[in-house]
């Protein structure tokens, strides 16, 4: 932790000992201030909020280091506070401490000493600071990504998720891409037994085939290659917590075999390492596919099925839960806006009605990023059909349409098999066009899964 930057205070009625101290941290980089007495060192933290860190004798007359301490502490309590004492008065040193005070330093003062002080200080502070930060961060992300709903699918959902949320039971979730897999799995780890552990999110299709393996187990140094330092797999880093593995379908057949074992046996292998290591973690999986049928085209190894698909739970895509899209979006603009800008947004009844027509092809994900482009787009702070893309009142669409005429020819030219598929590849051209080769953007647009517009492009050439 450097010193540099940092607004010191010295207080001390010895001139020499309080320049030698001013020099020393000046010539580290720090920002000082030096009072003569307890007045002057209040007034100066009065004047001077930048002020974070006190060195202070402790011996002083009139308003002396405790004194100046108390004070202190009375404008700023999270003001970090260094005692300065002389042997004879260790005990009101220690008092000091009881009232506040970080640490106390002995004279004669060893400036290496003050530095080491400093530094445990800035970061004990840094570590507070980042300590709050994580917490305020959990709670917004709990609040924000909690379970937003009204209609009755979403309801017989959450009250089954509350039979197994103080369970250790490993979970299956399915459901389409941006059906909210995630939220539910971070719903089951923040209100289960596990919640003060860690919670590790991993998707399994956007690790590359070579780094998976260590990825989850972890590696030894000089394993392979580039491995120049130990490092500590998904499992390992889990511990006491949740891992969630997200998109298992898309694991590799061999990682399969190893993954089961470490679930069988609640021990993991490093890369490179003879030893076992035992692992405490809670597994909730997650995929977009049908594993059945990955078992069936043996792509999925059915043991390994049976083993994740302890308790399952199928998450219903938003265009069966249209119920639910007035809360989301409420929810969404206070996530973007925050609780009290939130009541500044008014919204029509054409904007919840255009969304309601809508399919929904990224489901909640999706209308997370609606939302948070038509606030971009709200005239006089009013979400109207107007905010919304032309993708989702069907201007795109039409105009897709409108772009590809149905082709027509003179009877006996062409068959009308023929003449649907010149159509059909017309509209497929217009639309990888007009999203400019995004592939799943052009799929979105016809309405129509990933897989089938690769099928179509490949029929078409």
């Amino acid at each position: 932790m450097k010193i540099k930057g940092v607004h010191v205070l010295i207080v001390d009625d010895e001139a020499h000992q309080r320049m030698i101290v001013a020099e020393f941290l000046s010539g580290l980089g720090a920002e000082v201030r030096a009072a003569a007495n307890g007045h002057e060192a209040l007034q100066a933290l009065k004047d001077d909020e930048k002020i974070e860190l006190v060195i202070s004798d402790l011996q002083m007359p009139e308003l002396d280091g405790l004194g100046l301490l108390k004070a202190a502490k009375s404008l700023r309590e999270d003001l970090p506070f260094i005692v300065v004492t002389a042997h004879g008065t260790i005990e009101t040193a220690i008092e000091a401490i009881r009232q506040g005070a970080a640490e106390y330093l002995l004279k004669p003062l060893e400036l290496e000493e003050v530095r080491l002080r400093i530094q445990k200080i800035l970061e004990v502070r840094s570590l507070a600071r980042k300590a709050a930060w994580l917490e305020t961060e959990h709670s917004r992300l709990a609040k924000t990504s909690s379970f937003v709903f009204e209609s009755p699918v979403m309801k017989k959902l959450f009250a089954d998720l509350n039979r197994v949320v103080g369970s250790d039971t490993t979970v299956l979730l399915s459901g389409e891409t941006g059906a909210g897999k995630e939220v539910v799995a971070r719903f089951l780890h923040d209100h289960g037994p596990r919640a003060k552990g860690p919670f590790m999110a991993i998707n399994c299709s956007a690790v590359p085939d070579n780094l998976l393996e260590s990825q989850f187990f972890g590696h030894e140094k000089g394993a392979f290659t580039g491995a120049d330092r130990r490092m500590l797999g998904s499992f390992e880093l889990a511990n006491g917590g949740t891992l969630f593995l997200d998109e298992i379908g898309e694991m590799d057949l061999k990682l399969q075999a190893k993954m089961l074992r470490a679930l069988e046996e609640r021990k993991i292998t490093r890369l490179g390492s003879p030893v076992q290591t035992p692992i405490d973690v809670r597994i909730i999986a997650a995929t977009n596919k049908s594993l059945p049928e990955l078992v069936k085209e043996k792509r999925f190894r059915e043991d390994l099925y049976y083993r994740l698909n302890v308790v399952h739970f199928q998450l219903p895509p938003l265009r069966e839960r249209k119920e639910d899209l007035p809360a989301l979006v409420r929810a969404f603009i206070e996530r973007e806006l925050g609780e009290k800008r939130k009541s500044e947004i008014k919204i029509e009844p054409s904007f919840l009605e255009a969304l309601s027509r809508y399919a929904f092809p990224g489901n909640v994900r999706e209308l997370r990023n609606i939302v948070e482009r038509a606030l971009l787009f709200a005239v006089k702070g009013t979400l109207t059909e107007g905010s919304l893309p032309s993708e989702v009142t069907g201007g795109a669409h039409a105009a897709l349409v409108a772009a590809s005429p149905v082709p027509t020819a003179p009877p006996g030219d062409k068959a009308l098999p023929d003449l649907l598929n010149d159509y059909e590849k017309a509209l497929v051209a217009a639309a990888v066009e007009r999203c400019k080769g995004d592939v799943e953007e052009a799929a979105k647009l016809l309405k129509i899964s990933r897989s089938a517009l690769y099928s179509k492009l490949s029929k078409y050439g």
